[in-house]
């Protein structure tokens, strides 16, 4: 909640904002508006979620949750959606693959790097020793 000013809301401001906020989300409903510190903090314009973590302030908030919820017939568990763990797997199996395929192909190209050097007659310890830091490192 901003003013022409732009100042926030603080102190009693902004605990009669929040009121207002927590009435209006809970005639809304869980489905439309659920209530969370994160949402608030959005729709109360504070750039913090801190601000919402007093005592008072998460007494109210947590209150409404729970009255949100009793009110929409949800109790205890809200209806979150989420894919089934057997699409879970899959993404998981299908990531694996791809990974799989990059440890692979980097180690092809260490094998090309390891054959092209010792063609060349080239010492390969000394090649792929770690770099020295630099001296800006070193310095600071």
């Amino acid at each position: 909640m901003t003013s022409k000013t732009n100042k926030r809301a603080r102190g009693n401001l902004l605990d009669e904002a929040l009121d207002r906020e927590l009435a209006l989300m809970l005639s809304d409903g869980v489905a439309v508006s659920p209530i969370s510190i994160a949402v608030l903090t959005a729709r109360l314009g504070l750039r913090s979620r801190s601000t919402l973590h007093t005592t008072q302030r998460k007494e109210k908030i947590h209150a409404a949750i729970a009255r949100q919820r009793t009110l929409n017939s949800v109790g205890t568990e809200i209806a979150i959606r989420r894919k089934s763990l057997e699409e879970k797997i899959e993404v998981l199996e299908r990531e694996n693959v791809e990974l799989r395929a990059k440890v692979n192909n980097n180690l092809e190209l260490m094998c090309r790097i390891v054959a092209n050097a010792t063609a060349k007659g080239w010492d390969v310890d000394f090649l792929l020793q770690p770099l020295a830091k630099s001296r800006r490192e070193l310095i600071g």
